[in-house]
């Protein structure tokens, strides 16, 4: 397995740079259609996403102050927020939030390694 993260961050990068390119322009009408997974539209692959994003930045907040790491019961406020948005606002959060999290999750590994943002 690579031990490098900065390959790991790359990968991670240029993923999130697919997808904003794939998805970034898509209308309500696409939003609604059926995705790879069978029972998702496009929004709900986008919304999970984003409240992944969202939940695994809890797990990154709390490894980096030393604190116990969330549970069901911080997840599920979330999750709920995620669905109870409209289709065009799902995707959009979903970008906004994606794109927002990739700094924060880079930057510990940035200054671990000694390099700069």
């Amino acid at each position: 397995m690579e031990t490098d993260p900065q390959l790991w961050i790359s990968a991670l990068h240029d993923s999130q740079q697919q997808l904003l390119k794939t998805t970034e322009s898509l209308g309500g009408a696409e939003l609604h259609q059926q995705s790879y997974a069978t029972e998702w539209s496009i929004a709900d692959v986008l919304s999970h996403l984003g409240s992944q994003a969202e939940i695994f930045h809890l797990f990154l907040n709390a490894g980096l102050s030393g604190e116990p790491a969330p549970g069901r019961d911080d997840f599920l406020p979330i999750l709920e927020s995620w669905n109870s948005r409209a289709p065009e606002a799902q995707a959009a959060d979903s970008l906004r939030v994606n794109r927002s999290s990739f700094s924060d999750w880079t930057g510990p590994t940035r200054r671990t390694r000694g390099g700069s943002s």
